[in-house]
């Protein structure tokens, strides 16, 4: 999931495993940028295409998961902030970079297995939607929606496939209405009916705007309602308010919270650290924002480095009813990246989040080894 409230433009790289680009067509590069373009007066991400006619140029955050089966679904809210749908130009490359006989697609998601798309979600000159199987020269439509978005509305656009050669789905919903749904479709374009890949793509034509927020992924496993659509969901960043029961990292100055409430991340300028194996700091944080709202997940974003060569590792802290639940190692490098970790149950109870079970628990890091 991704509220784009809590990192700058400059920390992309720390999430997201790829920022590609190119301009073989000689037009200037594209821009992926975080500011104030989010539905609730909040951060989003701005994709901008470049500004040539003849624009080959791409540039999307991508990112790697270890999804599980044949089911994908992403929800996001986006919206074309400028232009006309009429200004996009849709061509068939939607992989190679380098290929300047066709613009890349107008593709919002790229659903991929390594380095080949299996399909896309692609928004069409007349605003319709459509879903296309496969990359390159291989391209199909599968479907086209019969409603078409308004230009410089938000909407809440969510996609689940199922990908396979012969049972393939394929739906589209849009602010929770069925657009488009398919069945007994050809949803495969590689040798496996798996996924672990995602693009959140750039427009094609000529300085046109993107802008995402809200973004959450689910990969169809497990019980409801993770298995499915979530709805329109709004993902919230909440930061450390106080110290919560154990304060065992050393902080740069001031108190331990205070060097992680950063609203994006600060780096060396202020930060906590744990010399030692065993060390753990937990944190209150601030309520969930919408009284009586269903908690889907709670995700941990740990802006985290190593200092030296060697082994060392940190995990999520949840804190319920004054007990510690320690979650799975994670390995910092030597410089920043987030390490995110999603928990879709309260692990003190083992069942789903409740906004009173939210607002008692801690949050916070163990230094594992």
């Amino acid at each position: 999931m991704d509220s784009y409230d809590h990192y700058a433009t400059a920390d992309l790289t720390e999430k997201y495993t790829q920022l590609l680009e190119g301009s073989p067509g000689g037009g200037p590069a594209p821009t992926a940028t975080i500011g104030a373009f989010g539905r609730r007066s909040t951060s989003g991400l701005r994709c901008i295409s470049g500004g040539s006619s003849l624009n080959f140029t791409a540039k999307f955050p991508a990112f790697v998961l270890t999804a599980t089966g044949a089911i994908v679904v992403v929800g996001f809210a986006w919206k074309q902030a400028n232009s006309t749908y009429g200004a996009l130009q849709v061509g068939t490359n939607v992989d190679d970079l380098s290929d300047n006989s066709a613009v890349c697609s107008n593709a919002l998601v790229v659903i991929r297995q390594g380095s080949v798309t299996q399909g896309f979600l692609r928004v069409n000159t007349n605003g319709t939607l459509s879903y296309v199987r496969g990359p390159g020269a291989s391209q199909t439509v599968l479907g086209t929606t019969a409603l078409a978005l308004a230009l410089g509305t938000t909407y809440y656009i969510e996609l689940k496939v199922e990908i396979s050669n012969t049972v393939g789905t394929v739906d589209i919903h849009v602010d929770g209405a069925p657009w488009l749904a398919l069945t007994t479709q050809d949803t495969q374009a590689t040798a496996s009916a798996t996924w672990n890949e995602l693009w959140l793509n750039k427009p094609s034509g000529v300085t046109i705007q993107w802008d995402w927020d809200d973004l959450y992924v689910c990969d169809g496993s497990g019980a409801a309602p993770w298995n499915t659509f979530l709805g329109d969901c709004r993902v919230d960043a909440l930061y450390p308010t106080g110290a919560g029961a154990t304060t065992g990292w050393t902080p740069s100055a001031g108190a331990n919270w205070q060097c992680v409430d950063d609203t994006a991340p600060n780096d060396d300028t202020d930060y906590t650290t744990a010399s030692s194996a065993g060390l753990v700091d937990t944190f209150v944080v601030s309520d969930a924002p919408v009284p009586g709202a269903a908690i889907y997940g709670v995700q941990h974003c740990l802006s985290a480095k190593k200092t030296d060569a060697g082994t060392a590792t940190i995990a999520p802290v949840i804190r319920h009813s004054g007990v510690d639940y320690v979650g799975a190692d994670l390995f910092p490098g030597t410089g920043y990246t987030y390490a995110r970790v999603i928990d879709v149950l309260n692990p003190g109870t083992a069942a789903a989040w409740t906004e009173a079970g939210f607002n008692a628990a801690e949050f916070g890091v163990k230094r594992t080894t």
